[in-house]
């Protein structure tokens, strides 16, 4: 019940301020110039210290590809997500192991203009399924376990536009699990009931050119 309230807690905070940002809004420009939709990709910026998980080596935590995608002058979606897959192998005794994992995302956001910053808040939704199989050669079988699980992301964030091409910036968030469900080789379920954490991430933009 209390990270329940604190969840919405932050995702009125969120709304409060965009739309106050949107309200003073009155320049009468889009996310970029003009009325016309525009699209583009966006990287997230890698943090070591952040990133760094035992499956994935140095760099930690696959890295999305986002897709920002600005409707209107005070609407942005963006769709995203990444594929990771790893196989390893012992040769001493043929074992191998496989992990997969994949995400899906989109985020919703409100967004105002200052000049040549974009001001945007709102949620992003993630849905992951993560798959580990390790196959032992000594007794002939495997082990085996699944999760899925589905987040909420209440969030708030800007960009610096350089120019109508390229910018940089970065957001902070609440990352609240809705659902989570484990499977392992045994046939044993078992959910996480609550998860939240708060995030950080710095991305940079690149929107494709529009003819005006």
């Amino acid at each position: 019940m209390k990270s329940t309230a604190i969840l919405f807690l932050f995702i009125g905070l969120v709304t409060a301020a965009t739309t106050a940002l949107a309200q003073e809004d009155s320049d009468g420009t889009t996310a970029q110039s003009g009325h016309q939709f525009r699209m583009g990709i966006g990287i997230q910026v890698p943090y070591y210290w952040h990133d760094y998980n035992f499956y994935y080596g140095e760099l930690g935590e696959p890295i999305p590809i986002n897709f920002p995608l600005h409707i209107h002058k005070h609407f942005m979606l963006e769709p995203g997500g990444f594929v990771y897959k790893d196989r390893e192998k012992d040769a001493s005794d043929d074992s191998s192991r496989d992990f997969e994992r994949r995400r899906v995302q989109m985020g919703i956001f409100s967004v105002a203009r200052r000049q040549k910053t974009n001001f945007y808040g709102g949620f992003r939704i993630i849905y992951e399924h993560v798959r580990s199989v390790d196959y032992n050669t000594w007794n002939e079988g495997e082990d085996r376990e699944e999760t899925w699980e589905t987040f909420l992301v209440p969030t708030i964030g800007g960009e610096y536009l350089f120019s109508d091409f390229f910018s940089f910036g970065g957001e902070l968030g609440v990352k609240y699990l809705l659902a989570s469900n484990s499977v392992d080789s045994d046939g044993s379920w078992w959910d996480t009931e609550v998860h939240y954490e708060t995030v950080s991430k710095v991305y940079v933009r690149f929107y494709l050119p529009v003819k005006k």
